[in-house]
């Protein structure tokens, strides 16, 4: 038996090339609590510094490409961190990551809608 070849897919388009993301492995869920600590332990300090600031900031990012390139390599893929930062901003590659983590959790339209329209038609 091989496990996970029943797991929807989320086409993403970025540029020229379409990521066919099918697993959003542990290793992100794990940094994505990592990337939302960052948050909560920096609303402790009342009055932040510019360093502090920008320290949080920087610490955030890496973690954003962490995630990414995990999320990269468990589906198959190289990850090239120069091609994407010459390709995306940062909210595009947290698009990418809500995308890929939310494929699961969002439910199909398209079933939706049969479901939906099925109601309607007894």
């Amino acid at each position: 038996m091989k496990i996970g070849l029943n797991r929807k897919i989320a086409n993403i388009e970025v540029c020229d090339k379409i990521f066919k993301i099918g697993i959003f492995p542990i290793a992100c869920e794990s940094l994505i609590v990592k990337h939302d600590m960052l948050d909560k332990e920096f609303e402790k300090i009342k009055e932040p510094t510019v360093d502090e600031l920008n320290g949080k900031n920087e610490a955030q990012y890496e973690l954003q490409f962490e995630i990414l390139e995990n999320l990269l390599i468990a589906n198959g893929y190289e990850f090239d961190r120069k091609w994407w930062e010459t390709h995306l901003d940062v909210l595009g590659i947290l698009e990418f990551i809500i995308t890929s983590k939310s494929k699961d959790v969002v439910p199909d339209t398209l079933k939706k809608k049969e479901v939906i329209q099925g109601h309607l038609e007894t």
